[in-house]
């Protein structure tokens, strides 16, 4: 009995530690496409200052 509800616990600890890895991996790879969206504006911003410019 004892060793059934070690088990589970266990099980239940690594299903919990995947789920959170995976949102973790999920939260990175929103803040680097939000970045890169982030970079590319910039980037369009400054284009369009410097054709004001001109």
């Amino acid at each position: 009995m004892l060793e059934q509800q070690i088990v589970g616990i266990g099980v239940s600890g690594l299903f919990t530690f995947a789920w959170t890895t995976n949102a973790l991996v999920d939260v990175v790879a929103s803040q680097r496409q939000l970045l890169n969206r982030l970079e590319e504006e910039c980037v369009q911003e400054m284009h369009m200052r410097i054709a004001l410019r001109e």
